[in-house]
């Protein structure tokens, strides 16, 4: 992920001595000192939080920070491991610690030689400019505070830092302050949310400067279903006007800009070597249909080279050339949708890189605030109007054509020659994730079942198993199904893995012979067996018993479909069905239905959701949805032996 913000930190932005007026000496750390409110539903309260930012020009913007918090209980415990990330383009200039016990009283400071100095590399980067400074004072008597302060010079004005009031849910703040100073008439931009009042402007010395402070601000609760805390808390993200990276310049007043930098920045990388060119023909010469081409040159690229991760260059924002790529057989995800779009270019098919916001839940990037908040590139192949194409160029084994739950459905910067275009990658209806499921089963002595079971799972439903099954060898997928299916106890005979080829959507089927065992209960004369065996809904949710603050969100609509056919056992006959269920809300539909059937018992099913975000007040209903699912797919049918 190559658009990652050099300045990021593992705590939230830390704290101004500029700003302060005060010194920890002066302020009252005790947890006494900590207002009744802000303790309810905390785990951790930010005493002071003072951050400064200055921008003496595009190529010099300092960050200075000081930060007080108290860690109330074990639950916070991980807030007290402090992380700093550095680099060429932001300088970590000076970094300051503290620790008091609960009475506010010094504990220790810390020492320079405390400080842990590491690479930045992870396990997907082979290089990386980036370092770590991490240090962690390993105290666990609760309550306690630690007090850090940092300064930072940033050598470009691309990334300017921002402010939020939290970043984990069950944190209250007492005092925060936030001021950003520039030169008077440059156009700094702003994404205000959540916040209660505006920012504060004067100007002085040719300079500008903005502020904005925050006290008393309790602890958000955590509530399932809920948007990302960054989505709902106060906080201010800023982009620049005019910036400068390296030895470029560029613009983010809008995405036409933006993109024209990023454009200009990677121009003339997409050459290839002769012998790849060579082979794009070779390979595609003699085909007409241009997505046929695409296809084949896809799947060249995904057996030919590999996803590593390189943080090096202006920012991250620079790709290395389709000749280096060629030549190593890896890439970054800049990289290699660089050579895969050099490619294309070499049989005459337009395509664009996209930068892109990659994650399963947040979306980063806000339409209606152009700012460098990507950390992915994709690429996008637009056939025709009608007929676009994207690609995730970092993987070996994706479909041709499908993006998943990292990158669909977001908005996408097209980089063209003309400048940046925000368009939004596809969203997958519920029909394009479906589950198609059938069960034929046999009870065996009265106890025991066999089933065979088929399943095909599509789009967004079968993205996580194909992954899985491209990863994994064939022992390592059997002891997986040894523990995730749900029944209560049972043998895996057989299984198979098939890719469905030809479709517009991924589709994988799954083959398995089971045996349940002690499946069906005995009293009496009397068996007792629940025909939903494999897809029972099992997430009973909690009836609120206070209203809800949050909106729901639902991110995932899909469609189930099931059907199960059980031979009846000799000698016995039906004594009682479940009635019929019929379910219709905002959030989705149920349906269940059992009968018997030329001596079998079957079971229709179809469950489908729906995505979207939904007012607080419905949470109940939706809870009574869940649960009416939950509670029809345990229906129990009764069979009894004939007199």
């Amino acid at each position: 992920m190559k658009f990652k913000r050099l300045l990021s930190l593992l705590i939230a932005t830390f704290c101004s001595t500029t700003l302060l007026g005060q010194d920890p000496g002066k302020v009252n750390l005790a947890v006494s000192e900590i207002p009744p409110g802000l303790l309810k539903n905390a785990d951790a309260v930010i005493r002071y939080d003072y951050t400064s930012v200055v921008m003496n020009n595009l190529r010099d913007v300092r960050e200075v920070t000081r930060m007080a918090f108290t860690i109330l209980n074990e639950s916070a415990k991980d807030d007290a491991q402090i992380v700093y990330r550095y680099s060429k383009n932001a300088e970590l200039r000076n970094v300051r610690a503290a620790l008091y016990d609960a009475n506010g009283k010094l504990v220790r400071k810390l020492k320079q030689s405390e400080l842990s100095d590491v690479s930045g590399v992870d396990g997907s980067s082979l290089i990386s400019d980036e370092r770590i400074k991490t240090f962690n004072f390993y105290y666990n008597v609760y309550p306690y505070t630690i007090v850090v302060e940092s300064e930072y010079k940033i050598n470009t004005s691309l990334f300017i830092p921002g402010w939020r009031a939290v970043s984990d849910a069950r944190r209250s703040v007492q005092s925060s302050s936030y001021e950003i100073t520039v030169p008077a008439g440059y156009q700094l931009n702003f994404r205000k949310q959540a916040l209660k009042g505006d920012l504060k402007t004067w100007e002085e010395k040719g300079t500008k400067t903005y502020a904005y402070s925050l006290e008393q601000f309790e602890a958000v609760p955590e509530e399932s279903y809920a948007k990302p805390l960054k989505d709902r808390v106060p906080s201010i993200m800023v982009s620049p006007s005019d910036f400068e990276m390296g030895n470029y310049t560029g613009n983010l007043n809008d995405w036409l800009g933006f993109g024209k930098f990023l454009y200009e920045l990677n121009a003339g990388r997409d050459v290839l070597p002769p012998n790849i060119k060579q082979k794009v023909h070779e390979l595609t010469d003699g085909i007409s249909d241009p997505k046929e081409k695409a296809a084949i040159l896809y799947r060249f690229m995904q057996n030919n080279t590999r996803y590593i991760s390189i943080q090096l260059g202006i920012g991250g924002l620079q790709t290395f050339d389709a000749l280096s790529v060629a030549k190593n057989n890896y890439g970054d995800c800049k990289a290699l949708s660089n050579y895969m779009m050099a490619m294309l270019k070499e049989v005459n098919i337009p395509s664009y890189c996209a930068a892109i916001y990659a994650d399963q839940y947040y979306v980063g990037t806000k339409a209606d605030f152009p700012s460098s908040s990507f950390n992915h590139m994709i690429l996008c192949i637009p056939f025709s109007a009608k007929d676009t194409t994207w690609l995730e160029c970092t993987s070996q084994t994706k479909q041709f054509g499908f993006l998943g739950s990292f990158t669909a459905n977001r908005p996408a910067l097209l980089v063209t020659p003309n400048g940046g275009v925000l368009v939004n990658t596809p969203a997958y209806t519920a029909k394009e994730n479906a589950l198609v499921r059938s069960v034929s089963a046999k009870i065996i002595n009265n106890s025991d079942v066999e089933l065979n079971v088929n399943t095909r799972y599509i789009g967004l439903q079968q993205e996580g198993l194909y992954e899985y099954i491209h990863s994994r060898s064939e022992e390592q997928q059997l002891n997986r199904l040894k523990e995730d299916i749900d029944l209560p106890s049972y043998e895996v005979t057989k299984f198979k893995y098939n890719i469905i080829n030809g479709t517009s959507i991924p589709e994988l089927q799954e083959l398995l012979e089971l045996k349940a065992l002690n499946y069906v209960s005995a009293s009496g004369k009397r068996l007792f067996i629940v025909p939903n065996m494999i897809s029972k809904n099992r997430n009973y949710l909690k009836t609120p018993t206070k209203p809800r603050t949050e909106e729901l969100v639902l991110r995932l609509n899909f469609h189930d479909m099931d059907s199960v056919q059980i031979d009846l056992p000799a000698g016995y006959v039906l004594e009682s069905l479940p009635s019929p269920v019929a379910l219709s809300t905002k959030f989705g539909e149920y349906k269940a239905h059992v009968e018997v059937k030329d001596m079998k018992l079957v079971l229709v099913r179809s469950e489908q959701r729906k995505s979207g975000n939904f007012p607080a007040e419905d949470y109940p209903a939706y809870v009574n949805f869940i649960n009416a699912i939950t509670d029809a797919d345990a229906a129990r049918v009764v069979l009894v032996k004939k007199e």
